[in-house]
């Protein structure tokens, strides 16, 4: 498990999870082969299902539908409102949490689950995963959202506007809109 301290609203750090249009511009180098696609989401209550493919799962187009897999083809992420973010990666899970320590402040938690006993080579190769998944988040996503934070802060920006390929992002919105009594 790691933990960090983010300058900026925790709600920044869950939208990008909650988009991957960013992938092939902001993590280009860490992810080259990441295709481009059109976002989708399921919603269950308050609690979204959001994958994002892989490279390898457009290659499942000539499978018949009931053999078509996400996982090991896509990361099916999982948000469990109000601030979790639930990641099947692989064969292991990993959990993003983030508790706000004030408007602009933001501990972000992520933990590694594993769900079978682990050998010592095992260990090591979910450990250079984590170190992977953690450094992604922590070089360039978490000061990405600083970053936008920091121009909204500013007062300079009048609106922002979500499109078709954010509807999870406003789905996630609205859904802690209403949790906080601002929509009935």
């Amino acid at each position: 498990r790691t933990e960090s301290v983010w300058e900026c609203n925790w709600k920044l750090l869950l939208d990008t999870f909650m988009e991957s249009y960013h992938v092939a511009s902001l993590h280009r180098r860490l992810l080259p082969d990441q295709p481009g696609h059109r976002m989708w989401f399921e919603r269950f209550g308050d609690h979204l299902r959001i994958p994002v493919p892989g490279p390898t799962l457009y290659e499942q187009r000539s499978l018949a539908p009931d053999d078509r897999r996400l996982v090991g083809h896509a990361t099916v992420q999982h948000f469990l409102a109000p601030n979790v973010m639930l990641n099947h990666v692989f064969d292991y899970l990993l959990m993003w949490r983030f508790v706000p320590l004030a408007v602009d402040r933001t501990v972000a938690q992520l933990t590694r689950y594993w769900p079978t006993p682990v050998d010592d080579e095992l260990r090591a190769k979910l450990d250079r995963r984590f170190a992977w998944q953690e450094r992604l988040t922590r070089d360039e996503d978490y000061p990405a959202s600083e970053r936008i934070h920091r121009a909204l802060a500013s007062g300079r920006i009048d609106t922002n506007v979500l499109g078709r390929n954010e509807a999870a992002v406003i789905a996630f919105h609205e859904i802690l809109e209403r949790r906080i009594g601002m929509v009935s």
